[in-house]
Parts: C-alpha cells; sequence; structure tokens
C-alpha cells in the first residue's frame, strides 16, 4: 500500500548535494543530474511500494530499510503514512558508525 508523504530528512538532501557534486566533477553535470533523478525516482517508487528494500545486519535499528540504486544506498523508514529517508549514502560507507542508535 502506498504511503501518503514523504519526507527527505537534511541529511539526505546534503547527501544529494555531495552526489551531484562528486558525479558532476567526475562525469559533467548531466551525467549528475541524470543520477540524482534517478535516486529520486528510486524514492518514489519505495514510497509506492515502502516494503521494498532490506535490512542490514550491520544495523541495529530495526526500522531501516536500504534499497540500492547502482552504488548508493537510500536508508529510510517507512510506516502507512510516510516514508522518510535518511540519509542516501555510498554502499561502502561504515553503516555500523552511521546508523548507531
Amino acid at each position: 500500500m502506498p504511503v501518503r508523504h514523504v519526507i527527505i530528512s537534511s541529511d539526505a538532501l546534503a547527501d544529494l548535494e555531495g552526489i551531484w557534486d562528486h558525479i558532476g566533477q567526475a562525469a559533467g553535470g548531466t551525467t549528475a543530474s541524470d543520477f540524482v533523478a534517478d535516486l529520486l525516482d528510486a524514492i518514489e517508487r519505495l514510497a509506492e511500494m515502502p516494503g521494498m528494500g532490506h535490512r542490514r545486519a550491520d544495523v541495529r535499528h530495526p526500522g531501516y530499510r536500504f534499497w540500492s540504486v547502482k552504488s548508493y544506498v537510500i536508508a529510510y523508514r517507512a510506516d502507512a503514512q510516510v516514508l522518510r529517508v535518511a540519509r542516501i549514502i555510498h554502499g561502502h560507507r561504515d553503516f555500523r558508525l552511521l546508523f548507531r542508535a
């Protein structure tokens, strides 16, 4: 069942800006914009089917789920009303450190 609202945290918005900057420097602004659009499309799909994704053994909080888009991971929590995007980070980051509770 789709959720009614999507909330993208300030950390996740900063992550998107950093991703755009990083890819833009390496491959150009058009490529960066296209990839950020892919990430935003994935968030929309998650809102339509919030049970998608997986849990991670290195993240103790049971409410988080994770969805990969190429080498980046969207970390989110969802209930019947709201999908909350917490972070959008590279898959090689230390998830245990970032999501310690």
